[in-house]
Parts: C-alpha cells; structure tokens; sequence
C-alpha cells in the first residue's frame, strides 16, 4: 500500500498487548485509611481555597446578629433582675431588721472601743475613776459612760425589795442628781455637790422640801415632816 509517495509496510498482524489486572481484597482498617486520606483531601482543598468578598459581608452580618442578640439578652436579664430587686426587698430589709431582739446584755463603744451606753439585767458595778466600785443594791437597765469609761448616770429599775425606777446622773467622782419614783405612790428629786450639800423634795407620804449641809439640816417646809431618806 502505497500513500502520497511515502513507502508504508503494513503489518503481516496486529499485536496487542495483553493487560493483566490483579484485584486484591482491602481490609477493613485500609478502607478506613483510604476515607480519611480522601476527607483530609477535601478539606486541605476548601482551606485552601480563597473566601469570596459575598462570605466576608455574610459573616459580618451574622457578627453583627450575634452582637445585637448579645446586647437584648443583657437588657432582658438587667429588667430581670431589677424587677425581683424591687419587689424582693421590702422582704429583705425586714428580714435584715427584725421587729424584736432578746439579748440579756447590749453594748454600744465608741471608736476606741469604750463601752458608752450598756443595757443590761442586771448592770455591772459602777465604774468610777478607772475602779470599779460597789453598788448599793442590784438594778437593770441602761447606762451611760463617758469616754474615759467612768459611770455618768442611768435610766434603772430596782432590783431590790423597793422596786423604785429611777434615773440618775452624775459627776466623775459621785452622784449628783436622782429623780427617785416609789413602787407605791410618790416621788423624790434630789441634787447634790461633792460637798455634800443636798436639795431633796419629795412628794412620798406628803409633800416636803428640804435642804441639807451634810446631816445638818438648815431648811425643812414643813418643818415638822417626815425625815426624808438620803
């Protein structure tokens, strides 16, 4: 066979050539192996893979959406919490302010930690120029100190056979004013100095005014009364 001048020998015959597949079973584990290699494939490629400006505008808007929902939810929650705030604490200023208190000893000090006002039953013995001294008899109630901690007077009820009410006030070294009331019927005022110069008036049994130097009494209306008690 001859072509445009060009010598071709064609071929006694056509060889071909022989392909020999060989299929192998897969395991298991290298099926396995195989999904992951190709899954890891695919995700390299979308990593790879440049974000268009439509996803940067899509994933601003979202951030936005997030932000916004963020910002409601906070008010929601401030609403919340004012509303209970508001209807809860008249309950919690009565339960941080109880209607009654039972203590057998009240105590109020001053920033230096000198006790100023006790209320007690019964009260300690008085505190006079830094010592403690004894009372004439047993009394509850409330005093008052002054800020070197010395007994300056009180507000007391009798402890004892009388039970008188009495309230008192006095200097650093003595007392020098009672107003004395009788369980029975009555009153007695009475002032005095440390020079033990008294004013007594009294309305118990009848009514006397009486002044007093020492024992010595120099003024009595009237004068035929009672002797009063000092």
């Amino acid at each position: 066979m001859e072509a445009a001048g060009v010598g071709y020998v064609a071929p006694d015959r056509c060889v071909i050539p022989r392909l020999h597949v060989t299929i192998r079973p897969m395991s298991a584990k290298a099926i396995l192996r195989q999904s992951l290699i190709v899954e890891l494939s695919a995700t390299t490629t979308k990593i790879g893979e440049q974000i268009m400006p439509e996803e940067i505008a899509a994933l601003h808007r979202r951030i936005l959406q997030l932000k916004n929902y963020v910002v409601v939810l906070a008010l929601l929650w401030a609403g919340t919490i004012g509303v209970w705030f508001m209807k809860t604490s008249p309950y919690l200023a009565r339960a941080a302010q109880p209607e009654s208190l039972t203590v057998k000893r009240l105590a109020v000090v001053d920033e230096k930690g000198t006790e100023r006002v006790v209320i007690s039953a019964p009260l300690p013995e008085p505190m006079i120029n830094g010592k403690r001294e004894k009372r004439d008899s047993p009394v509850s109630g409330m005093l008052i100190y002054d800020p070197k901690g010395n007994e300056r007077g009180g507000y007391v009820t009798s402890d004892g056979g009388d039970l008188a009410a009495l309230l008192t006030l006095d200097s650093e070294n003595d007392q020098v004013f009672t107003a004395y009331a009788n369980a029975g019927s009555g009153a007695t005022v009475w002032v005095a100095n440390e020079k033990h110069q008294n004013v007594v008036m009294s309305t118990h049994n009848t009514a006397v005014l009486e002044i007093t130097d020492g024992k010595k009494v120099v003024y009595k209306q009237p004068p035929d009364a009672a002797a009063l008690k000092q």
